[in-house]
């Protein structure tokens, strides 16, 4: 293994990958697959899909009824229009309070981040937003 691991292709990357696999399927003589192999060199990633619709200029009444702003500032609070909660394992929740039983089509979604603001809760809030089948958010730029 030390041998197959020194003289593997280092030119790049994904080389020096497909460099190791081959030579160990090589030696053993057959097709070779290992699950911490693949995680090592390949770790999946958790990916959030967007589509962007453009960039638009427009007055944000945040206190309509049909505009929900979801905040996330820099001390690390999260805010749903203005109203802060305990922490972001109750977005759902405020969500849906402010949603009531209305249509989730008739609604503006926006997200405001705040300069220094967790961006590892991004991906949380946006698979919230995903799971409760909103499909349009707009961000709002400072």
């Amino acid at each position: 293994m030390l041998t197959i691991l020194g003289s593997a292709d280092k030119t790049k990357f994904s080389a020096y990958y497909a460099s190791i696999k081959a030579q160990i399927e090589q030696e053993l003589g057959e097709p070779w697959s290992c699950e911490g192999f693949e995680s090592f060199f390949l770790p999946k990633q958790k990916l959030v899909s967007l589509q962007l619709k453009g960039i638009e200029q427009r007055a944000i009444d945040p206190q309509a009824d049909n505009v929900i702003i979801i905040m996330l500032t820099h001390s690390g609070d999260i805010l749903i229009n203005g109203a802060p909660l305990k922490d972001l394992s109750k977005l759902r929740a405020g969500l849906e309070l402010r949603i009531a039983d209305r249509p989730i089509n008739n609604l503006d979604f926006m997200l405001y981040f705040d300069e220094g603001s967790k961006g590892e809760w991004i991906s949380k809030i946006l698979g919230t937003l995903t799971e409760m089948g909103i499909s349009s958010v707009s961000l709002i730029d400072p």
